[in-house]
């Protein structure tokens, strides 16, 4: 949002850095965040939620109703 105040002002350089910048934001949040991570995660499965032995070692186990509590 702070990036379209840029491209109300005067100067074209700043213009074009605000609008750069908000175009770069928007594809991110759609593209990346909405499409490609969704997809990732379907296609690892079970892969996606793997940890490594040493750090299950060392994380607290709680369940969800523990955490409710």
């Amino acid at each position: 949002m702070a990036d379209l105040v840029l491209v109300s002002t005067g100067v074209t350089s700043i213009k074009q850095l605000g609008l750069g910048c908000a175009m770069a934001i928007a594809v991110d949040a759609t593209v990346v965040r909405l499409v490609r991570v969704p997809a990732a995660m379907e296609l690892l499965g079970r892969w996606n939620w793997w940890l490594p032995a040493p750090l299950g070692r060392v994380l607290p186990r709680r369940t969800l109703e523990e955490a409710a509590v």
